[in-house]
């Protein structure tokens, strides 16, 4: 398998699992929260996937956050 073809893999995942990661917010109640296993029973992914990919998303809102703090002349978060 080429660098390519492992590139489109891995965009083709993503793409599936944020779409998989969307349906399931759309049938989400407001007060309803979903456990790591019925996101996995959902999407096909293990726990511990689901658990990588939350920690990356929460830290790329972290960093964000940061970024307009700083922009807006507040202190960052630490």
């Amino acid at each position: 398998m080429s660098i390519h073809n492992l590139k489109q893999d891995l965009a083709r995942e993503k793409r599936n699992l944020d779409r998989d990661l969307a349906e399931l917010r759309l049938l989400q109640q407001p007060e309803e929260s979903f456990t790591l296993e019925q996101i996995s029973d959902y999407t096909g992914y293990t726990r511990e996937r689901i658990r990588f990919i939350e920690k990356q998303a929460l830290r790329k809102l972290h960093t964000k956050l940061n970024d307009v703090l700083v922009q807006e002349r507040f202190d960052p978060i630490r």
